[in-house]
């Protein structure tokens, strides 16, 4: 209220004052958003979206378009954006999430289930998973779908759009859904926003398009990984030694990938915000061969103690 009083003062009229204050769930804001993710795609780059600022299906928007057409309806939109922009053959990559208290989780959630799956081809989906749902799951409650009106300049500001569901019946749809599409994927997202050390700072908003590292708006993934394997000595003992200096050596790179890849980002917010953050992802992969190679069953206690060492 207090931004709007001092945009008033300053002369600035309602639709501007509105583009200003609210971007994202207008029309001018999600045409935005497919603007710089096809910055991002003409780079050669990827574009994690999440969708839950829009409001569902149903509702009010203004006196030039009554009705919200919901979250689902754009989807299909910036899927083909995806696929349409290319640089030197590398298509875009996109993932779309969706918080799971969101209205429109349903339609979400089975969007790409018609038989000739031709909606939302060229995007990975995910739902974003809360604590509270999760112990809904486990308890066989009910829980709370709502979004809330957080435009003050509204004219329904405040007000909450609920729908009461079984959670346990909305999880079973998600994998339902999982095992005859292969989407929506699952992203336990109060675990992630628990375990990230910047969201104080900097919330994470979304994931990276093939879901491996949590990211705040308009920064940039730099991922790398181990072979495990290549650390395993010929007498199949396991080189810590080696890890431990591997593990600093490529950090460091891949902290030197963020430099010398600054430049080359498609918008000057996304060079701001990755020289902020300076995001690195180091996995590990090969660890079941690793095992095979130390003489250890995957699936044993010992196979467990190796893999938490």
């Amino acid at each position: 209220k207090e931004a709007i009083k001092a945009l008033d003062q300053a002369g600035v009229d309602r639709e501007t004052r509105k583009k200003v204050l609210f971007p994202e769930d207008s029309l001018e804001g999600i045409y935005q958003n497919l603007r710089e993710a096809a910055e991002v795609y003409r780079t050669g780059g990827g574009v994690g979206t999440d969708l839950s600022v829009l409001r569902p299906k149903g509702a009010y928007v203004n006196a030039t378009m009554d009705n919200s057409p919901g979250v689902t309806a754009f989807m299909n939109m910036f899927s083909e954006s995806t696929e349409t922009v290319a640089q030197q053959g590398r298509r875009g990559a996109l993932m779309l999430t969706l918080r799971v208290n969101h209205p429109d989780v349903e339609d979400f959630i089975t969007i790409k289930n018609d038989p000739k799956r031709s909606k939302v081809k060229h995007a990975n989906i995910s739902v974003l998973v809360d604590h509270e749902f999760m112990e809904a799951v486990a308890n066989n409650k009910d829980y709370t779908l709502w979004l809330e009106n957080e435009d003050p300049d509204s004219d329904i500001y405040g007000e909450r759009i609920e729908k009461v569901v079984n959670a346990r019946n909305l999880w079973r749809k998600m994998i339902e859904s999982a095992h005859a599409s292969a989407e929506p994927g699952i992203i336990f997202w109060d675990t992630m926003k628990d375990f990230h050390n910047g969201e104080y700072a900097a919330p994470l908003t979304s994931t990276n398009p093939c879901g491996e590292q949590p990211l705040a708006s308009y920064t940039a993934c730099n991922l790398g990984n181990l072979n495990l394997h290549r650390f395993v000595k010929s007498d199949g003992s396991f080189d810590y030694e080696d890890l431990v200096v591997s593990t600093m050596v490529a950090t460091r790179f891949l902290d030197d990938v963020i430099l010398y890849n600054h430049p080359n980002h498609a918008l000057t917010k996304i060079q701001r915000a990755v020289a902020d953050d300076r995001r690195t992802g180091l996995g590990i992969t090969g660890l079941g061969d690793a095992l095979v190679a130390m003489k250890i069953k995957y699936d044993s206690d010992e196979g467990l103690k190796a893999t938490e060492k």
